[in-house]
């Protein structure tokens, strides 16, 4: 199985797209940092490419699933104006 994950990019950082429906079937929902961001809704997290987005790919490739990227660069990206990512507010 192959997944496709959104990069989005800014002149300093990297964070991927990812439902965060997906990091609790993953069992990873507790382990993502605060360096992440996490959507208005509560149901996207953008993760930090260099210590949380390595987590998820981690767990991706023990479930069997491996990754492509899809990058995409946004000069001034909105998700620096997301809240910082906390499990305890992912919507369910």
């Amino acid at each position: 199985m192959l997944k496709k994950i959104l990069l989005i990019c800014d002149p300093g950082h990297g964070w991927g797209l990812v439902e965060c429906k997906e990091l609790r079937e993953l069992g990873i929902a507790e382990k993502i940092s605060s360096c992440s961001y996490l959507s208005r809704s509560g149901s996207v997290a953008a993760l930090e490419e260099d210590c949380d987005l390595p987590i998820y790919i981690a767990a991706l490739n023990k479930a069997g699933v491996d990754c492509t990227y899809d990058e995409e660069y946004q000069e001034n990206t909105e998700i620096r104006d997301w809240d910082s990512y906390s499990a305890a507010r992912v919507s369910q």
